[in-house]
């Protein structure tokens, strides 16, 4: 009815990817990266008026498809998809799936929606394609794209600064990343090691940092931990250089690229055996069950792990094709596959 009436629906869309594969003649009227032969463009919020004018600005601009990322923005597109034909391709990322409540039919049942009616669905871990399975989803439309890492900032660098082991942790300090555990686990740790140090990189202004400073007090280890708000990605890397070991105990989690990023580093992670984290860190490190005695078994995991000894470069080597070049080039491969075009 839309359509038809050309009444005001607009559509905002705030922090969103959109993509569009052109063809060879392109109108530059918007900005544009040109990459592998592919034209796109960024919309970071977009309005219109009418699926019809849409489709307007869509067949004007001879657009070939709409990549959206995070189903969060995607509420619209299969009603756009079933008055203009575009096709579209959904990547899921992680929050914007698995921390969906089963028992919300009406959110789950917009989710299959959107994901029933892609041409793609690109999920960036086996777990989020099993938690979609979980709430329903049965198609085969759908292709693993694991996020990729910049191999010129995370390398091996290392500067040894300690002869004692330095337990890390790269994350926003939430509870979600259960970082309420961490001073637990280095007074557990310091049973072995009596020296271990802990380094913190991440935002200090959330709340549960105020709580985790009064745990480090609590317990003696204020000259063991050393907390560094957020940096830009270089010096995340030379930060994870200094460490011996990641610790990602996380309560919930897509995928973990900061798994990927320590690896690359040359460092092994303990990670906590939930969601995707088992995908990203392999056999570069240990994967902890989530019990009521998680907080013990991460400690002695932690423990076994430096009491090995661990070829740095053969980790960082695991994990050398996971980079965004790759990613890219396979959702270009999607887009081609979608719109029946020989990649030649």
């Amino acid at each position: 009815s839309d359509l038809k009436r050309n009444h005001f629906f607009p559509i905002y869309l705030v922090k969103v990817i959109y993509y569009f594969l052109f063809s060879k003649i392109w109108n530059n009227t918007k900005k544009i990266n040109d990459l592998n032969n592919t034209k796109f463009v960024y919309y970071d919020k977009l309005f219109f008026i009418s699926y019809k004018s849409f489709s307007k600005l869509f067949k004007k601009n001879k657009f070939g498809l709409i990549h959206c990322h995070f189903l969060w923005f995607a509420d619209k597109l299969p009603i756009i998809k079933q008055y203009t034909n575009i096709p579209y391709v959904i990547t899921v990322h992680g929050s914007d799936l698995h921390e969906i409540n089963t028992s919300n039919k009406n959110k789950v049942a917009k989710i299959l929606n959107i994901l029933n009616n892609s041409n793609k669905n690109i999920f960036i871990s086996n777990y989020l394609l099993s938690y979609a399975k979980k709430l329903g989803y049965s198609l085969t439309n759908y292709t693993i794209i694991y996020n990729g890492i910049n191999h010129n900032f995370f390398k091996i660098n290392k500067i040894r600064q300690s002869e004692w082991p330095v337990l890390g942790f790269v994350g926003r300090p939430i509870f979600i990343k259960r970082v309420d555990i961490l001073p637990y686990v280095l007074k557990n740790v310091q049973k072995t090691y009596p020296n271990a140090k802990l380094l913190m990189i991440g935002s200090s202004e959330e709340s549960i940092i105020f709580y985790v400073k009064h745990l480090i007090q609590e317990l003696d280890l204020n000259n063991y931990v050393q907390i560094i708000p957020s940096v830009p990605p270089y010096e995340v890397a030379k930060y994870m250089n200094q460490m011996d070991v990641l610790l990602f105990p996380s309560r919930s989690e897509g995928f973990g690229c900061v798994a990927i990023e320590a690896q690359a580093c040359g460092i092994g992670v303990i990670g906590s055996k939930i969601g995707g984290i088992p995908e990203a860190i392999g056999s570069n490190g240990i994967c902890v069950e989530d019990t009521d005695n998680f907080t013990r078994d991460f400690s002695n995991a932690v423990i076994r792990w430096l009491k090995k000894k661990h070829n740095s470069e053969e980790i960082a080597n695991s994990v050398k094709d996971y980079t965004w070049e790759n990613c890219v080039n396979q959702e270009i491969n999607t887009y081609l596959e979608i719109l029946n075009i020989n990649n030649s």
